[in-house]
């Protein structure tokens, strides 16, 4: 049987960043798919590519949707509706509110950031 560790290795060894990500995304895809929320109606648009290159930047470490916009040389408003899209996956989390709101991969990375700024 493989361990995780061995697994995380084979895979940081055998796939690049942007592949690891695509992998992720189509993962959360597949799960919403399976249990879509009633409420929320899915539209397919093209911003996959967006998503991946917001993941990307905070793979990197948490920010503010206007530094991964400063980051990526796009749009503050297309960071922040990507990141609403990949919060309601479950993918990116959230930490603080408005002004001290940073966006990481897990809800302790986005909440120490937060708390960064804050300082």
């Amino acid at each position: 049987m493989v361990t995780k560790k061995e697994l995380a290795d084979f895979i940081r060894s055998n796939l690049s960043d942007d592949d690891v990500i695509a992998l992720v995304v189509e993962k959360k895809e597949k799960e919403r798919r399976a249990d879509p929320a009633p409420s929320v109606t899915r539209v397919v648009t093209s911003s996959v590519s967006t998503e991946q290159l917001v993941l990307k930047a905070l793979s990197s470490g948490a920010s503010s949707a206007s530094g991964i916009a400063a980051q990526l040389d796009i749009r503050p408003s297309t960071v922040s509706r990507t990141i609403k899209k990949l919060k309601a996956g479950g993918t990116v989390f959230q930490g603080g509110e408005r002004r001290f709101a940073r966006y990481g991969l897990t809800q302790a990375e986005a909440d120490a950031s937060s708390e960064a700024a804050r300082s």
